[in-house]
């Protein structure tokens, strides 16, 4: 029984974890992702959807009354997320190669005369593989007149999150390239027995929903709590 209940940052009382490998699989994903490792935070997920789950609650809490968009083409486990954190959303709609329709989006920030959007961006969508254009989305957004930290990104890279950084010159996907958090998956293109995810936000972010739990001297920022403490060391 390897559970690892809480931060991996952090000591704590429940010492059959595997924390130390944790922190070294995020030190990659961190640099993989191109955000400086301390001022990240993420973890191994049970899989994509507590992935996007964790950054659609990331993007709540910092704008509680923030409309999520979404695009028809997007993983069908978002729409269960905005039932079960009861966030306002908007089905965009797509482009026929499955990116997100950019200008029905930006008509619907509008028309919801939205402030605070928060954005789920595509990289390689499940059935057409498409992936939405972070840049565009951000320069439109900010002709709007919306600054960029009035809003929030998060980029769900389930598959093409472990192809792009491998190939010449991808599409914009990463934190270099203005997002706030991605999802990726363990068990897809990696190929982990056991299925999991891997989730990276910006810590300043991630520090807003910290808790701190008695009875584990420690503090959790996590959805699940305890987590599978074996898949950390497929990931390693």
């Amino acid at each position: 029984s390897i559970s690892n209940c809480g931060d991996w940052r952090e000591y704590c009382n429940y010492l059959l974890n595997s924390f130390d490998f944790e922190k070294e699989v995020m030190e990659y994903f961190a640099d993989l992702f191109k955000i400086p490792f301390e001022d990240s935070w993420g973890y191994v997920t049970n899989g994509g959807t507590e992935s996007n789950m964790f950054g659609c609650y990331l993007g709540r809490e910092l704008f509680p009354d923030g409309t999520l968009y979404y695009s028809k083409d997007t993983h069908y486990s978002v729409a269960k997320i905005v039932k079960l954190l009861r966030i306002k959303s908007q089905l965009v709609e797509s482009l026929p190669n499955g990116e997100i329709d950019y200008d029905d989006l930006i008509a619907k920030i509008k028309q919801d005369d939205e402030k605070h959007p928060i954005i789920f961006a595509n990289i390689g969508t499940t059935v057409r593989g498409a992936i939405d254009d972070i840049s565009k989305i951000q320069a439109m957004i900010g002709e709007l007149g919306i600054k960029r930290e009035d809003y929030y990104i998060h980029a769900d890279a389930a598959l093409s999150g472990m192809i792009l950084p491998f190939v010449d010159e991808p599409q914009g996907f990463n934190f270099a390239d203005g997002i706030d958090s991605i999802g990726v998956s363990g068990h897809k293109m990696i190929g982990s027995p056991i299925p999991c995810g891997i989730v990276v936000a910006k810590k300043r972010n991630v520090d807003a929903i910290s808790v701190e739990i008695d009875y584990i001297s420690a503090h959790d920022k996590t959805i699940t709590g305890s987590r599978n403490g074996h898949t950390p060391l497929m990931m390693w």
